[in-house]
């Protein structure tokens, strides 16, 4: 009975990577290559994007470094962020590309 049930598992997973291996080349036929145009562009935009990320991330730490070097602030930064419903990308385990 377990050699049975052993070999009824081989089968389903045999089965369901067969079914991957079809979904990967079904999928790899809808895809087209890039032109070095388009790829430009998405580049320059993810370079835009990252630096506009970059700024905001700058700017939102500024204001709260300057609530912080308010003399009644009496909160760590991690008490004040957490009040404040803030999510840094080191609490969601985010990171900015290229650093």
């Amino acid at each position: 009975r377990r050699k049975r049930m052993c070999m009824e598992a081989v089968v389903s997973t045999q089965s369901t990577g067969e079914r991957g291996k079809e979904k990967l080349c079904s999928l790899k036929g809808v895809c087209k290559d890039i032109s070095p145009g388009d790829k430009e562009a998405i580049n320059k935009e993810h370079d835009q994007l990252t630096k506009e990320w970059r700024r905001r991330k700058r700017m939102c730490m500024d204001v709260v470094n300057a609530i912080l070097e308010n003399d009644g602030c009496v909160k760590s930064k991690r008490e004040l962020l957490e009040e404040m419903g803030v999510d840094t990308d080191e609490d969601t385990g985010c990171q900015i590309p290229g650093l």
